[in-house]
């Protein structure tokens, strides 16, 4: 059975069950269930373009970029669609690795006799980023100050990326189930946070899709982004990939959680056979001209 027809089938469920036990939802999922079209770029924003770019959701650097810094007024502007109607705009925030090209780097981090304890080593496929053991306490107060920061210029909520960092497991550290519960909470304590400051705040977790199948996560988040899902970069499906990761999302789409889908692909013709593919799979598809994100295709 195709995710559509299994999302179809869990509406058909929802509907027969009392209205009491859909209270949990978070406080974000029913306004993302309505989002049909979204655009995620985390580089060179150019603020009118972005603007006039009519999607239902934005996703851009919660953080910004050094010479061109998020601000509320920005926020505020990206709001409003060309036509004049309101519409998502999320603050992508790395939890599960830290960023050298960040304010809150510290030089001192990069040698070993002074390295914080939940530092790890480079990502080698992102040369400026660094795992981190999350769970640490400084870590996560680390997050807590960004989170505030993000949802203080106005975003509609978070974009969580790096929660997949819970399956890295390092020698030596905690157990796989371990790592996931902890994953669980941090995400649960970020969720609070912004919804402390917002408390219709959407909260939107990429990749990690093992972790829907794990007690509370899916009673936290209102929605689940994936990459290269479909297409891996190819513009071909991906039946046996594309089958395993599916089966993962199935207690997702139970719960009528909301699933977006990004892909990296130039060639016209495989992005148009990757937006067909996704949208027959129950995914609401970006197809991004490169791994940058720094465009609008």
């Amino acid at each position: 059975m195709s995710l559509a027809r299994r999302w179809a089938c869990a509406v058909l469920g929802a509907v027969l069950v009392p209205w009491t036990s859909q209270a949990a939802e978070p406080p974000g999922r029913q306004p993302l269930r309505s989002v049909g079209s979204w655009h995620y770029q985390l580089q060179a924003i150019d603020a009118d373009k972005l603007a006039q770019h009519d999607v239902d959701l934005l996703v851009i650097d919660g953080l910004g970029e050094p010479e061109n810094p998020v601000t509320a007024d920005l926020v505020t502007r990206l709001k409003r669609r060309p036509d004049g109607r309101t519409r998502l705009v999320l603050a992508y925030l790395s939890i599960g690795e830290a960023e050298s090209y960040r304010a809150y780097w510290q030089r001192t981090w990069e040698k070993a006799k002074t390295r914080p304890a939940w530092l790890m080593r480079r990502n080698p496929s992102w040369p400026d980023n660094y795992p981190v053991r999350y769970w640490n306490p400084e870590w996560q107060e680390l997050t807590m100050g960004l989170v505030t920061q993000v949802m203080a210029h106005g975003f509609d909520g978070l974009y969580l990326d790096r929660v997949d960092v819970a399956d890295e497991v390092e020698r030596g550290g905690p157990a796989l189930a371990d790592r996931r519960a902890r994953m669980v909470a941090f995400v649960d304590r970020i969720a609070r946070q912004a919804r402390s400051a917002r408390p219709e705040s959407v909260v939107v977790a990429q990749n990690g899709l093992p972790l829907a199948g794990e007690r509370g996560y899916l009673d936290v988040i209102d929605g689940v982004a994936i990459e290269d899902l479909l297409c891996a970069g190819t513009g071909r499906l991906v039946p046996r990939a594309a089958q395993r990761a599916l089966s993962l999302l199935e207690p997702a789409v139970a719960r009528r959680v909301p699933l977006l889908s990004v892909d990296y692909l130039s060639h016209p013709k495989a992005r148009a056979r990757y937006v067909a593919d996704a949208r027959k799979h129950g995914l609401v598809p970006f197809c991004a001209a490169s791994r940058r994100l720094d465009r609008i295709p």
